[in-house]
């Protein structure tokens, strides 16, 4: 149990954080306050508990058991590790500018659909954007 505690512990920032955020979303009225809305803050506000719980019983259990280490010696391993890391990176950064965005796909796609149907038939599909024109006092 208290392994399990120490697990949600980890996650109290993010648990705050999306209380918070389900909280302002309430207030200024972007959310209305049901059933669902109302037992997903009670889930956050218990397992943020629960998290708190779980640091505080771990605190304890390290304050008896404390004991001094002495290292005898250490290596730096990041030179060893760094190009496993790296090429990781260049892996997924290389993925992403190779295949684009999906926000930026969609937007393409829009458009040429839209460009499309304007071609096909008699009249374009594209709308005229309105202009607003200010016209004097007489």
């Amino acid at each position: 149990m208290d392994k399990l505690l120490l697990y949600l512990s980890a996650f109290v920032p993010m648990y705050v954080l999306l209380a918070l955020k389900l909280v302002i979303d309430l207030a200024f009225g972007n959310l209305s306050f049901n059933v669902l809305n109302s037992m997903t803050l009670g889930l956050l506000v218990l397992l943020t508990g629960l998290g708190i719980l779980g640091l505080v019983r771990a605190m304890k259990k390290i304050e008896c058991h404390a004991q001094i280490v002495q290292i005898e010696s250490a290596t730096n391993c990041t030179d060893e590790q760094f190009f496993n890391y790296f090429s990781l990176f260049v892996l997924f950064f290389s993925t992403h500018a190779a295949y684009g965005s999906s926000w930026a796909r969609g937007r393409i796609r829009a458009a040429a659909a839209a460009l499309h149907h304007s071609e096909a038939g008699s009249e374009p599909c594209l709308r005229p954007t309105p202009q607003l024109t200010a016209t004097p006092d007489p």
